[in-house]
């Protein structure tokens, strides 16, 4: 995080986050233009207040994933001039984060040239008259702000509320507007279609590049989706977690043992892989998941030899192996297709609910 440490991030954020919400959802054109020149707008944003012109035109961008694809979802990625992330320094690179994140956006016309990390000289020459940063990047919010007007996103909030932000700072809030409509239209639809018991929660675990066992409470996009349909991080979980950074971490992982095992005993139970841990040329459209299934498999029993004898969850058939790439960017496209794969993986299926065999599991531990 650089000089900034989480407490005063912290307190960055909490001050600011009642200001950003008024002036995403209540201000009028007016009210946030009364202190800029004319034909700008007043941002406010986690390092203070920006003017920004209406609909920039040569915006730079800080991240890849939580930035550059959220400008290209709603409608500015012919804009995007320069981006720290996915084009390697000084070269120009055709977006291509649809083979990496398999989006559905039209990523095809868009070109941008690489900028090594906090090249002030590299942004300057590429004459932006907006830099999308994070609040990872707030330290460097006044030499960024003397090349152009700087937005810094808060990007540890709601995937629509990060939307929102980075909509606000382009210029395209009702493109926002409308892809929120459709999130919530469709989520209605799925959720109408789901079957369960109340309060179904559900546990992350990942084996793949790791040398140890990871438990998650949250997996990106997929959990966003999960969060508008009622299915909730396994408390045992959350408690790990604090019990290991602390309470109220915005740590969301952490390798467990096999004496902490029981945590992960959820209602359901979700291992995730990606397609470029077996093959880096492999395109998502042309794996064989099966292929993927079998590779996590194979890990889950190496790292905990007969997990599926001791795990009620899996024990119940409500295990799902599944590749992560479509759920993993915070935007709207990671939340439809977390949609998706709750209406193919989970809708239709009978769910239940899991209790714990705290008795049962230790003496397996003690075995």
């Amino acid at each position: 995080m650089g000089k900034l440490d989480e407490t005063r991030l912290g307190n960055i954020q909490i001050m600011h986050r009642m200001a950003l919400t008024f002036c995403l959802f209540f201000a009028s054109p007016a009210m946030a233009s009364a202190d800029c020149p004319e034909g700008q707008r007043q941002i406010e944003h986690l390092a203070g207040t920006t003017c920004v012109v209406k609909q920039p035109q040569r915006i730079v961008t800080l991240h890849s994933l939580s930035l550059s694809i959220s400008v290209y979802e709603l409608g500015g990625g012919d804009r995007l001039v320069g981006e720290f992330g996915w084009a390697p320094d000084g070269e120009e690179l055709l977006v291509q984060p649809t083979t990496r994140y398999h989006t559905s956006l039209a990523y095809e016309d868009g070109r941008f040239e690489g900028i090594g990390w906090m090249d002030f000289e590299k942004i300057a020459s590429l004459e932006p008259d907006l830099i999308l940063g994070r609040d990872w990047e707030l330290d460097y919010f006044d030499q960024l702000s003397a090349i152009a007007p700087t937005v810094m996103i808060d990007v540890h909030t709601s995937i629509p509320e990060i939307s929102a932000q980075v909509a606000e700072a382009i210029g395209e809030r009702d493109a926002q507007k409308q892809l929120h409509a459709r999130f919530l239209d469709r989520a209605a639809e799925v959720k109408a279609a789901l079957v369960m018991p109340q309060n179904i929660d559900v546990a992350f675990v990942t084996s793949i590049d790791f040398d140890d066992l990871l438990v998650a409470q949250r997996f990106h996009a997929l959990s966003g989706a999960m969060d508008h349909l009622g299915i909730t991080p396994a408390p045992a979980v959350v408690e790990f977690l604090e019990q290991v950074f602390g309470e109220g971490t915005r740590r969301h992982r952490a390798p467990i043992s096999l004496e902490r095992i029981e945590v992960i005993d959820a209602d359901l139970l979700l291992l995730p892989y990606w397609v470029n841990s077996i093959d880096q040329n492999a395109r998502l459209d042309d794996f064989d998941h099966q292929d993927g299934v079998s590779l996590v498999k194979d890990r889950m029993e190496d790292l905990i030899p007969g997990y599926c004898a001791f795990l009620k969850v899996c024990q119940a058939g409500q295990t799902i192996i599944f590749e992560g790439t479509p759920t993993y960017t915070p935007t709207y496209s990671g939340l439809m297709a977390g949609l998706d794969f709750i209406e193919d993986e989970i809708v239709g299926h009978d769910i239940k609910q899991i209790v714990l065999d705290l008795d049962f599991l230790g003496n397996f531990c003690a075995d």
